[in-house]
Order: structure tokens, then C-alpha cells, then sequence
């Protein structure tokens, strides 16, 4: 190895590799995800629903976009 920290169960797709500028995310041999400098960087997210906080955005079947006050859990 190139001396990075691969992190990964036997049977799941996915993995995590420490390298020494970023954390990564992989699945398959893909990098879909990483965290460099405290931010996190993404190729692509595909998702019906996104928690900022205390608010919960959820896209409709419609296609409408709802926003909800779900509070400090």
C-alpha cells in the first residue's frame, strides 16, 4: 500500500481510506465523498430529504419541496 489507512468490512461495498490530506469515502473503486479541512466535498448525492439544523427539507412525489421546524432533538 501507499501507506494509507483503509477502513472496510468484509461484504460491504463501501470503504473509508485516510490519506494524508483527505478522509475518503469509496464505493466500488469510486470516490464518492471526502472531508479535507473540516468541510466534506461530494461527488453526487441523490436524496429525498435533507436535515440542516432543526429544519427538515423533503422532496414531494409531486416534486414539491417541503420545509419543516422539527425542533432541537
Amino acid at each position: 500500500s501507499n501507506g494509507d489507512l483503509v477502513i472496510a468490512k468484509e461484504g460491504i461495498l463501501g470503504r473509508f481510506v485516510a490519506h494524508s490530506d483527505r478522509t475518503s469515502l469509496y464505493l466500488g473503486e469510486a470516490e464518492i465523498a471526502y472531508v479535507k479541512d473540516g468541510k466534506l466535498y461530494s461527488n453526487t448525492i441523490k436524496t429525498n430529504s435533507l436535515q440542516i439544523g432543526s429544519w427538515l427539507y423533503e422532496l414531494t412525489e409531486t416534486g414539491t419541496l417541503n420545509e419543516k421546524w422539527i425542533g432541537d432533538e
